[in-house]
């Protein structure tokens, strides 16, 4: 897999103002785990900004 240099990165914690930030990243990848839901349940995001769990049938 071809990857680029990402340049600076700055880790900050997760919080109200950096959630969005987490977010944006989460839907770019296609969830937390690329949309792979084998393990029976993922973590996923409300709309509220929340973590919550997700059951995959």
């Amino acid at each position: 897999m071809a990857t680029t240099d990402p340049g600076l990165v700055e880790v900050k914690a997760l919080n109200d103002a950096t959630w969005p930030l987490f977010e944006a990243l989460v839907e770019r990848h296609d969830g937390i785990f690329g949309g792979a839901g084998a393990s029976g349940s993922t973590p996923a995001v409300s709309s509220a900004g929340r973590a919550t769990r997700a059951i995959a049938c």
